[in-house]
Formats: C-alpha cells, structure tokens, sequence
C-alpha cells in the first residue's frame, strides 16, 4: 500500500547546495512506491545562492510545492531589487556598503533574537500547505531537513498534533555546529535544550558521517535510531560527460574549485596567502573558482600578490553540467574542508568519482582526508601557510609527472542508486512496510 509523505526541505533547488540534489535523488525512489510531497520556497531569483540550472533535473514522479518564504526573506531578497553581489569581478556593485552594512547588523545583533534561525517564518506557509495535503490523504510520514533547523521546529509541532511518524535529516548538526554562521555562540546552550527536548520525539534520525552520528549518541540521550546516509553522484553522468581537449598551452595546468566559502570554518585565507609565497613551479597554473563569491573573498584575491605563473579567475554560478565538465577535463580540483570533523561536503563524492587528482586542505585529518589518501586521489595538508605552500608545490611537481601517481580507479560505490535504495530501506522501517 502506498504511503503519503510529506518533505519539509527550505534549501532546495534553485538555490541550495549538496543536500537539495540529495533530497531530489531520495524523492525520486520513494515516489517508485510512495505518494511523495516536497514542500520548500518560492525562491528569489535574487538570492545569492539561486541557481536557475539547478531546475532542469529535478524529478517529475513526486510533487513540489513552493510557498511563501516569509517576509524576511522578501525583505532580503525582493524579486525587484536590482542590487546583486558581483561574483564575477572585484569591485563592489552601487548600493553593496549599505546591504554590507546591514548585512553585520543582522549577524551581530538581531540574528541573536530570531530562533533557532531566519527561515522560521516560512514555517507558517508550509504548515498551510501540510494541512491541505492532510485534509485530502492522511500523511503516513512527515520529514524535516535541516540546516535550516526551525524546520524540525515544525516537525516536532506536527508531530505533537497528529502523532505522524516523523524522520529527522540533519544535512549539518544543530546545537554543536562549529559554525558560528549556523547558531551564534552566545545563544548556543538555548539551541541545545530544545534541539535536547524535540529530537526524542522523532521517530527515525539521518546524519551524514559517523562522526556526527557518534556525536548524537554521546551528547543526547533516549534518541531513536541514528542512520548514516552519505552524499551520492550521478555516476552514468561522470562516466558520459565528454573528456574535452586540455588547454593548448602545454604549460599551463587548470585547476577548478566550484562552492561556496565559509568566514568561520571553511575559509581559504591560509591557501591564497601560501600559494602567493611560492617563488617557482614547474608550470603555470590557472585557478578557476564557481559559484558566487561574498565580498571578503573579493577582497582577499584583489588585495593579494599572486605570483605572475599563477592566475585566478572567477567565472561565477555555472550549470551543473558546467561543473561536472570541469571536474572530469580539469588537471587537479580544489577542495577546501570545514572546521571540525562533523560535516562532509557531498561536493568530495564528485571529486572522487571524477578521477581528477584532487588538492585538499583540512582543518584537521578526517575523513575527508582519509578517503583521498584511501583511493589515492591526491593530496591533503592542514589548514597552515607553510604546510600549504609546500603540499601544493609538491601537487603540482606530481602533475607535472610524465606518469602521475594518483588512482584514476573507478568508484562505483557513491552512486545516486545505491545511496537512494540506502535511505529508501530507512523509510520504510521507519513508516512501516510498503
């Protein structure tokens, strides 16, 4: 018998990153079987992270169902500003000081006062929509996705109310984020009481390493089963993307990085300082960086002296296709980790797939680092100028190598089909038997 599910999921495509692609995959199976509604925003083409080609695959087997954002989002980002953050070029566009400005005043003062986060106000949309859904076919199991955490806010009230089973995504962990950016610190014990109260009442938790799983289990008590549900890739599109010519100048290696940085825990500062302290390699390198780029980025690159062999170019958001063309012709990928061992960026299952060699820097050895040197994917070195400079310097001499020494080894195991059937299995258990 077919089962009604309802997803609550804020960050999904156009704008979104790793998890949104995750959570069209998991929809994809479940609506095989299921009845599957995904409830997320309307979202501006004016967010900095909106990405129109981020549409084009989503599944057609399962509903979407786009509300209202709230009106701080629309306040934020209204459909008729014409005021962008370049993430092209270096300058600052006109009218920037001021939603820079604005943009501090929030971080440092009302963020503190908006719980646990600014998306709460799209809760009372998506609740309306839940309700219409409901009314018309009981929902058997409702989950919520966080980051944004006020969305298991509703979770825990739907819960309360019809007794739905209810399955927890946490994309990143709440109360002990290492991110600053996710829960301000002076607020973080108050996250921490009440992610301590709802979670018990959740009837199925999915994580995406052990490390966080681990966490879980120590810090909260009379949890209900925590599952490990890593990122996944579209392998027949790495296999089918066409291997493009590299660059006619034979001395000249491109290297490609696609996301976005974090002020806090993933910040290149340490990387850009050191590879502008390298006095010679055996080639010059072209650093080519997507997606779209704040302004202390901006201004780290304008206000550093790169070397003349070494020439970084911004191309801004791109397609996906656009990306993965550039991790499977590129000579080397950039892949920068984040503070703390809990969080994997799910972009690390397309560099491994993509056989590219891959240049990492890491805050501290974790798995990420342990898979590039498991597969023999690349190299890793801390987050420090001077182990920085001389990892990549030796990266690149290996890249220069008439035989390169990393595996170019197939690896089938991150494959969307596996990783799909993995959290299907868990909604079942956690919903009952289809």
């Amino acid at each position: 018998m077919k089962k009604n599910i309802v997803i609550f999921m804020y960050n999904f495509p156009p704008i979104g990153a790793g998890r949104g692609i995750a959570w069209d995959q998991f929809s994809k199976k479940l609506a095989e079987k299921n009845t599957v509604n995904l409830i997320t925003i309307e979202a501006s083409e004016n967010d900095p992270i909106y990405n129109k080609s981020k549409l084009i695959n989503l599944g057609s087997n399962y509903n979407i169902y786009r509300t209202d954002p709230g009106w701080l989002y629309k306040r934020m980002y209204p459909d008729n500003s014409n005021e962008t953050l370049s993430s092209t070029s270096g300058r600052y566009q006109s009218g920037n000081y001021f939603k820079v400005l604005l943009k501090k005043i929030y971080k440092t003062v009302i963020r503190f006062f908006i719980f646990p986060d600014r998306m709460i106000f799209w809760n009372k949309s998506a609740e309306v929509k839940f309700h219409e859904i409901n009314g018309k076919n009981k929902v058997d199991l409702i989950i919520t996705v966080g980051f944004p955490f006020s969305t298991h806010l509703l979770g825990y009230k739907i819960k309360k109310r019809f007794g739905t089973k209810w399955l927890m995504d946490y994309g990143d962990p709440w109360s002990f984020n290492p991110s600053s950016e996710t829960v301000p610190f002076l607020r973080r014990w108050i996250d921490r009481i009440v992610e301590s109260k709802i979670i018990k009442s959740s009837d199925q938790i999915t994580v995406t390493t052990n490390t966080t799983k681990d966490a879980f289990q120590r810090l909260f008590h009379g949890l209900p089963d925590v599952s490990v549900v890593k990122q996944g890739v579209d392998y027949k599109m790495f296999r089918n993307t066409e291997l493009l010519a590299k660059s006619s100048d034979s001395n000249t290696l491109q290297l490609f990085y696609s996301g976005i940085f974090y002020k806090d825990i993933r910040n290149p500062e340490a990387f850009f300082t050191a590879i502008s302290r390298i006095q010679r390699l055996a080639k010059n390198v072209d650093i080519i960086i997507a997606g779209n780029m704040e302004n202390y980025i901006l201004e780290m690159i304008n206000t550093t002296y790169f070397p003349e062999f070494i020439n970084i170019k911004l191309i801004g958001n791109i397609s996906f296709e656009e990306v993965v063309n550039y991790q499977r012709n590129s000579d080397g990928l950039l892949f920068f980790g984040n503070k703390g061992a809990l969080q994997v960026p799910g972009k690390i299952y397309e560099y491994l797939v993509s056989g590219t060699p891959i240049f990492s820097v890491a805050y501290q050895y974790d798995a990420i680092s342990e898979m590039i040197n498991n597969y023999n994917r690349g190299e890793t070195s801390l987050n420090s100028v001077e182990q920085i400079r001389d990892s990549f310097e030796n990266f690149i001499h290996n890249l220069c190598s008439e035989c390169v020494p990393y595996s170019t080894a197939e690896l089938k195991e991150f494959d969307w089909h596996n990783i799909s059937e993995e959290m299907n299995n868990i909604v079942i258990k956690t919903v009952g038997n289809v």
